[in-house]
């Protein structure tokens, strides 16, 4: 990947009046030309890829002695009444412990400025920080409703409580209901885009504990690729 700048990305509009396909080609039960079946195991474990690019945000919980935080992009709204977020957590991650434990945790909106912290909080590292919110960076508050580390920096904020963890394969849902939210002026029903230019995560490189980022420029601009982060 080049330096920022150097590859950009139209968005384009689409016109369902001027939408076709060749119908002879997609008829039902037909496979379409230049799609395959995996054939290997390891190639079907990475279904997860296919829903790339997906908004970077982090996850962040605490307990008495801990500040715990990831970059996460398997965060759904789960619910609307009463409002809920579903969060896919690796069974094994520290973070995981730590919302069982206080029962709460925080979703957070950053913007592509801070593409470098939130890299820092999404792959493992060797060293493991008391507070990963400041090792990456930032800075946090506490919540208004519930114990959860808020990021100051961060564009929108959600505050949960822990509903339940669902355990599903090698994952845990975690359902959390939010309690209170923050958001910037630049969000009114929708985001505007104005002022929040959102970090889009499209995978790590090949064969290193970084990720690769689209950032997300103005609505007239477009998108940009990021340089690489560093570990």
């Amino acid at each position: 990947m080049g330096q920022a700048g150097s590859h950009v990305v139209k968005i384009a509009r689409a016109d369902s009046d001027n939408l076709s396909y060749p119908r002879d080609k997609f008829k039902p039960g037909r496979r379409a030309r230049g799609l395959k079946h995996p054939t290997s195991k390891k190639e079907e474990v990475k279904v997860y890829r296919l829903f790339y690019p997906q908004i970077a945000m982090i996850v962040a919980s605490r307990t008495t002695h801990r500040v715990e935080a990831v970059a996460m992009n398997s965060v759904i709204s789960g619910s609307s009444d009463p409002p809920r977020v579903v969060c896919a957590m690796k069974r094994e991650a520290t973070i995981l412990a730590v919302v069982r434990e206080s029962k709460s945790f925080s979703v957070n909106w950053m913007d592509s400025r801070f593409v470098k912290s939130v890299d820092f909080l999404g792959f493992q590292r060797v060293e493991n920080p008391r507070d990963k919110i400041k090792a990456a960076g930032l800075t946090w508050l506490r919540g208004s409703k519930t114990s959860a580390p808020v990021v100051s920096e961060a564009a929108a904020t959600l505050e949960c409580t822990l509903d339940r963890v669902i355990p599903l394969g090698d994952n845990d849902l975690v359902v959390g209901n939010v309690v209170a939210t923050r958001t910037s002026r630049d969000f009114s029903e929708y985001w505007q885009f104005k002022k929040y230019k959102p970090l889009i995560y499209f995978g790590a490189v090949p064969g290193k504990k970084v990720g690769r980022y689209v950032l997300f420029r103005s609505r007239r601009r477009g998108l940009v690729a990021a340089p690489h982060t560093r570990s």
